[in-house]
């Protein structure tokens, strides 16, 4: 197609492996003039490359809700944890996870559109099996925030800076439990 070939000779191929050619795809569509004007085909080749990488993430060991219980209350404050390899974060300004869902089952998908507000997404495997769920805005900032190396602590005050301080144990330890039984995390580091 047209597009395979302008995007190859701005971005020709650098590894022997075809699985790495679309790498900086959505970029190219982002920027390309041909393409910019459609917002949803960068954000819907951004979301294939996070399937990808979720599902051809290594295997690691899963934390388990058992090992929280062995931490002591003084060491809480300044864990960290590690993301299990699959676990992908991504947000959206269109409609892409609709039109993802509907080509899955087969549906006639809706046109692409606009979403009122960004929307974010966490994607992740368990098995074989990759998997998506939305987040909400406190959410999604809690696991940037782990993602991006910071101790429970920090986690705390980033939930701290969008709901009452008296509901941020119970929401991060929520959110953690739900992450563990998501598979998304791989292990505690205890400074």
């Amino acid at each position: 197609s047209r597009m395979t070939q302008l995007y190859l000779s701005i971005r020709p191929s650098h590894h022997f492996s075809i699985r790495w050619f679309g790498s900086h795809l959505a970029e190219f569509l982002a920027a390309y003039e041909d393409y910019r004007d459609s917002p949803w085909l960068a954000e819907l080749a951004a979301w294939d490359w996070k399937i990808a990488a979720a599902f051809d993430a290594i295997d690691a060991e899963l934390l388990t809700a058992g090992a929280l219980a062995q931490i002591a209350p003084e060491e809480w404050s300044t864990l960290n944890f590690t993301p299990h390899p699959s676990a992908q974060r991504i947000e959206v300004a269109t409609n892409i996870v609709a039109i993802v869902k509907a080509l899955a089952n087969e549906a006639t998908p809706p046109q692409p559109s606009q979403l009122d507000a960004p929307a974010n997404w966490l994607i992740w495997r368990q098995a074989l099996t990759v998997r998506y769920r939305s987040l909400d805005a406190i959410e999604a900032g809690a696991l940037n925030a782990l993602m991006n190396g910071a101790t429970f602590g920090e986690i705390c005050e980033t939930l701290a800076e969008h709901i009452a301080a008296d509901d941020v144990p119970m929401r991060a330890v929520a959110l953690l439990q739900q992450w563990i039984a998501d598979e998304c995390i791989a292990e505690i580091k205890i400074p």
